[in-house]
């Protein structure tokens, strides 16, 4: 399931905000590479998904032995980009985000999560705290979401 990541009232002044124009989420975006890692094209701490989608990594050729879950993050352009994060990157980031915020709503994270519970936990961190530590560290890409392509 694909979740719009909705902007502040003041969205306008910020350079996450999506344009007018946007089309819908893109069926086959094109997945950013290890390349993109030189040129700080895409990264979510200077600029915000418009969407975004949690599923389990079980299963999947590409997803390597650590990880639980592979976000997928969608950016203006037909962009995308794959990040493999653990259950425990997602705690980290709820309990990031409720040390510094009070966020109604945010659900509790049973072992093993829900997908769903994941995707709310990420959109109401999201708008919570869009420039908070927690946030930027969840979406900053490191070296093994490329898987060296």
């Amino acid at each position: 399931m694909v979740v719009q990541v909705s902007c502040p009232a003041n969205a306008g002044t910020h350079s996450h905000a999506p344009s007018a124009e946007q089309p819908q989420i893109p069926t086959r975006p094109k997945v950013h590479s290890m390349r993109y890692h030189t040129k700080n094209v895409y990264v979510g701490t200077t600029t915000m998904p418009s969407a975004f989608s949690v599923r389990p990594a079980a299963g999947t050729s590409d997803a390597d032995e650590t990880s639980d879950y592979i976000v997928e993050l969608f950016y203006h352009s037909n962009r995308a980009c794959s990040l493999y994060r653990t259950e425990d990157d997602f705690r980290v980031l709820v309990s990031g985000i409720l040390s510094n915020n009070v966020v109604p709503n945010m659900p509790s994270l049973s072992s093993p999560p829900r997908v769903q519970d994941l995707e709310a936990a990420l959109a109401l961190s999201i708008r919570a705290d869009r420039t908070g530590c927690a946030v930027e560290y969840f979406l900053r890409r490191r070296m093994e979401d490329c898987g060296g392509s």
